[in-house]
């Protein structure tokens, strides 16, 4: 989902006094299993973004850390690439 927002913003054509700019967007992804674990979730989102943004920008970035979650779970890490 995150992939096709970011080729959408990537293709809009935007007018500022009569010239077009284009526009980019860079995404950090974190899952987590527990609404209680929200701060965590964005901190690893977050955290995603920063590493989109210094790999180059215009592009979607996963947490590489493991989906937050309350204790230990047998759910594998759902983190992924689009």
């Amino acid at each position: 989902m995150a992939e096709r927002v970011r080729v959408h913003v990537a293709s809009c054509n935007i007018n500022v006094s009569g010239s077009t700019v284009n526009v980019s967007l860079s995404l950090g992804v974190a899952t987590g299993q527990v609404a209680g674990d929200v701060e965590k979730i964005l901190s690893l989102a977050d955290g995603a973004l920063y590493l989109a943004k210094n790999a180059g920008r215009n592009r979607v970035e996963p947490s590489l850390g493991r989906a937050a979650s309350a204790g230990t779970s047998t759910t594998p890490n759902r983190d992924f690439w689009l």
